[in-house]
């Protein structure tokens, strides 16, 4: 399914008493580009008698549906994707995760998100949660953000055997510092970071166009709830002082293991 781009000044198409309004979500043809493609859930695909499985989504910007190039362009190309069986409409029965790399658009002044992250299984314990974030600064001014990896809210750990109990931090988190616009892998030293997995002093300033590479040890006797779709989910705090606004990407891995990434 091929959907076409549009160069339009947003404000001013959205605003019932401008022009471009009139023109671009009214058309005298009916509904224009806006009306018709602007927040609106369009079914991509439909799967007849599903069996379990991985279904996999490929988007594309360089190519149309049928493999011919698509026309040169540039610009912000964000958009929400959700599954759900027939008639679920809160996507009971499915889940949906980033392969590889995700993008989040942070927009909203002094933010404080908390949100899934990655999924990691018990059988993680002892190992380490890699985190490759990219451009997660851009915030204009002397805004400033803090990034904090969170546990499941159910995990707990018993790394000696002698009873489980709440896992409510991550203890020995390390990542490279942004290292001025340097080539990379590999990004830089290690450095530890603040108590509970936790990196203050997220600004445009040092974080723009850079990648920031985490290692998030995963203690001996972690557990978590497998059997719920909403069970081992990583979280992650977003929080700033002031406006910020950019597309950020995420990759995580799990010593050399894919793993689940959602928004």
């Amino acid at each position: 399914m091929d959907f076409p781009g549009r160069a339009v000044d947003l404000d001013r198409v959205l605003d019932p008493t401008t022009p471009e309004h009139a023109a671009d979500v009214y058309g005298d043809s009916g509904p224009g580009w806006t009306a018709s493609h602007f927040r609106r859930w369009v079914t991509v695909c439909t799967v007849v008698d599903p069996v379990p499985g991985t279904y996999l989504l490929q988007v594309t910007t360089a190519t149309k549906a049928d493999g011919s190039p698509a026309p040169a362009g540039g610009g912000h190309n964000r958009f929400a994707l959700r599954t759900h069986l027939e008639g679920d409409l809160a996507g009971g029965g499915t889940s949906m995760f980033g392969d590889g790399r995700m993008a989040i658009y942070a927009n909203a002044p002094t933010a404080n998100t908390t949100f899934f992250l990655a999924r990691v299984h018990p059988g993680a314990s002892g190992r380490t949660l890699n985190l490759l974030f990219y451009d997660t600064g851009d915030a204009p001014g002397d805004s400033t953000g803090t990034l904090t990896v969170l546990p499941p809210v159910e995990a707990t750990v018993d790394p000696a055997g002698g009873g489980a109990v709440p896992l409510t931090t991550f203890a020995g988190c390390t990542y490279t510092a942004p290292p001025g616009n340097s080539a990379g892998p590999p990004f830089g030293a290690d450095t530890a970071t603040g108590v509970g997995c936790s990196v203050s002093g997220v600004s445009s300033s040092r974080y723009n166009g850079q990648w920031v590479h985490w290692r998030v040890p995963i203690p001996d006797g972690y557990q978590c709830d497998l059997g719920s779709p909403f069970g081992c989910w990583l979280r992650i705090n977003f929080s700033f002082t002031g406006r910020v606004t950019d597309t950020t990407t995420w990759t995580a891995y799990l010593d050399g293991n894919p793993v689940r990434l959602v928004e």
